[in-house]
C-alpha cells in the first residue's frame, strides 16, 4: 500500500515539476517579447522618450502616425497638438510595454515599437486586447492617428485598418479635416496642397514641381504629409 502512495506522489512530484518548467518558460518567453520601461518624456503624438533597463531611448510607435506637431518652421499639423496632448496625459510617467515586430530601429536611431499599456496575456493577443491595451490601437481608434504600413513591420495592420473605420466614418478626430477623409481617393486634391510623393519602387520622395512628381505611376505612388514622414518611412529625396 505504501509502495502505490509513493509511486502516486512520485508521479505527482514528476507532472508538477514539469508544469511549473512549463510556466516558467511561457513567462521567460513573454518576458523577452515585451519589454518594461519607463515614459520620460513625450516628445508628440507617436513618439516618446523612455528608461530602458537604465538607458534612454527615443521609441517611434509603428504601424501608424499622427500628425506632425510644430517644428522650426513647419507649422503643426491639423489635430498634431491634440495627439501630442492625448500621449502626453496618457504615457507620463507611466510604466509600459514595449513590443518589437521585425525592424529594430529606423534611419535616425529611434526603437520601433508597438506600446502596451499592459503586458498581454499572451505572445498573441487577440483583437479585443490589442483594440483596448494597445496604445498604437488606441490612438487609431479613437482619431489621434493614421494606420500606415511600414513594411516589414505589419504585424497588426490589418487590426488596426478595422480600428481605423469607426473615427474615419464617424468624422472623430483628425478625420474632422475634409482633407484627411479623403487623403486616398482625391489624388487632385493632394496634388493641389502640395503633398509629397512617393515612388514604391525606387523608394525616392519627390515634392511637387520636381521633374518626375507628374510620372510615377499609379500602382507605385505613395503619399506623404511632409517630407519628415516620407524619411520616416524609409524615402530619400529627389535630386531634382
Amino acid at each position: 500500500m505504501k509502495k502505490r502512495v509513493n509511486k502516486k506522489l512520485l508521479m505527482l512530484g514528476i507532472i508538477l515539476m514539469f508544469l511549473g518548467y512549463f510556466m516558467r518558460l511561457h513567462n521567460n518567453t513573454t518576458n523577452d517579447i515585451y519589454q518594461s520601461a519607463k515614459v520620460v518624456s513625450v516628445i508628440d503624438g507617436d513618439t516618446v522618450k523612455v528608461n530602458l533597463d537604465g538607458k534612454v531611448e527615443k521609441i517611434r510607435f509603428i504601424g501608424m502616425n499622427c500628425p506632425e506637431i510644430k517644428h522650426g518652421n513647419n507649422p503643426a499639423q491639423f489635430y498634431g497638438v491634440e495627439a501630442a496632448n492625448y500621449t502626453r496625459k496618457k504615457l507620463s510617467n507611466k510604466t509600459i510595454y514595449l513590443q518589437k515586430d521585425v525592424s529594430d530601429r529606423d534611419k535616425y536611431g529611434r526603437l520601433l515599437r508597438y506600446i502596451w499599456l499592459e503586458k498581454p496575456s499572451s505572445d498573441n493577443p487577440k483583437k479585443e486586447e490589442i483594440a483596448s491595451n494597445c496604445y498604437n490601437a488606441i490612438l487609431v481608434k479613437n482619431g489621434y492617428a493614421r494606420v500606415r504600413k511600414y513594411p516589414p513591420d505589419v504585424k497588426y495592420n490589418e487590426i488596426l485598418e478595422q480600428l481605423e473605420s469607426q473615427p474615419k466614418n464617424n468624422k472623430i478626430g483628425l478625420w474632422q479635416n475634409s482633407n484627411e477623409r479623403h487623403l486616398p481617393q482625391r489624388k487632385s486634391k493632394l496634388k493641389e496642397n502640395g503633398l509629397i510623393k512617393g515612388n514604391k519602387r525606387s523608394k525616392v520622395h519627390h515634392l511637387p514641381g520636381q521633374e518626375n512628381y507628374d510620372n510615377i505611376s499609379d500602382k507605385n505612388v505613395l503619399y506623404f504629409n511632409s517630407e519628415r514622414e516620407a524619411q520616416q518611412a524609409g524615402y530619400r529625396p529627389a535630386r531634382r
